[in-house]
């Protein structure tokens, strides 16, 4: 039997409906190899496994190490994970995953432990551990991208709720008779200011024939369609109506937000994902958007700024949480 302290390696997946990211890291957290690809997320549970069964074998081979080294495999996946039962009750971007028990049937392929997180659980978890959250104890994650997804970290440690499911901000609703949502409600945040949501009310300005900067900001890049970027662009060049739809979209996420401080009292809000990105043209409008939809002593002590760990904050969640529950210890 090989001790735990000669096993200094830790395998992260980061399971995704369009690619698969794996990594070999340290028990500290500091990624060594990556190898990332295409998810075969049509051909179901069994096919994206052998895939992920496949990668994980791979990076072992490449990083020029032995399965006995390697304490345990830690996963991120986008979706509902339950725990206590460690399935996978629904995922929305993988074909068939509906009551996966997606730990037990990887652990059968490779006879290694597995841990399994929600994504954006495990990317809050490495933003706390390693990057704009680190040091705080009360800390909600958001990520603003295609959707809209977040983690709650009190008192150091994971919300999960009673399932799993906490801290899914992108589906409370905002608006009673906005639009549709892939989840089925009407008005969640994600369908007012996620990236998605964005660009579809760029692309019905544009039809509605109104004059704007946001198609010359696309043609700067070459493309033809307008993306929330593109529209942040335009905002930033003096556009009305770019302007006009990055100030709505932003003033419903400032009062998602504004909710769920007053639900929850962080410390801070970090904010993930492509949105993000955009820098100040982003934050300083959703911090006053904020303030102006929480009473002073909730907000006065609240700080919101850009994630730390970029892309990777979900594999390093992963790879962090791994370690605790089969090491027994933060490193």
């Amino acid at each position: 039997m090989v001790k735990e302290r000669n096993k200094p390696y830790i395998i992260g997946v980061d399971l995704g409906g369009t690619k698969i990211l794996t990594v070999v890291a340290t028990a500290q957290g500091e990624i060594l190899l990556r190898k990332k690809e295409e998810t075969r997320a049509l051909g179901g549970p069994e096919v994206v496994l052998d895939q992920m069964e496949e990668d994980i074998r791979e990076v072992i081979r490449v990083q020029g190490i032995d399965f006995e080294e390697i304490q345990a495999v830690g996963v991120c996946a986008a979706g509902f994970y339950n725990h206590r039962e460690r399935v996978m009750v629904k995922s929305p971007n993988l074909t068939g995953w509906n009551q996966v028990p997606l730990a037990r049937m990887l652990e059968e392929r490779i006879a290694l432990p597995v841990s399994v997180e929600n994504d954006a659980n495990a990317a809050a978890y490495g933003e706390y551990r390693l990057g704009a959250g680190r040091g705080r104890s009360h800390m909600v994650y958001i990520t603003v991208s295609t959707g809209i997804g977040g983690g709650i970290i009190a008192d150091g440690e994971i919300f999960h709720g009673s399932q799993g499911y906490a801290g899914e901000i992108g589906h409370i609703t905002v608006d009673l008779h906005g639009p549709r949502c892939n989840c089925g409600n009407r008005g969640c945040l994600e369908t007012l200011s996620s990236g998605t949501a964005i660009a579809r009310r760029a692309a019905e300005m544009l039809a509605s024939g109104s004059p704007s900067r946001m198609l010359e900001a696309a043609a700067m890049e070459g493309r033809q369609e307008v993306t929330a970027r593109h529209v942040f662009t335009a905002a930033e060049l003096g556009d009305a109506e770019a302007r006009e739809i990055v100030g709505r979209a932003i003033e419903y996420l400032g009062a998602g937000l504004a909710g769920m401080a007053m639900l929850l009292n962080p410390e801070i809000f970090v904010i993930g994902g492509g949105v993000s990105m955009s820098g100040d043209s982003f934050f300083q409008p959703l911090r006053e958007a904020f303030c102006r939809r929480s009473p002073g002593p909730v907000s006065e002590n609240v700080e919101i700024v850009p994630a730390g760990l970029g892309d990777e904050a979900g594999i390093a969640g992963a790879v962090l949480l791994a370690v605790e529950e089969f090491a027994g210890k933060k490193e």
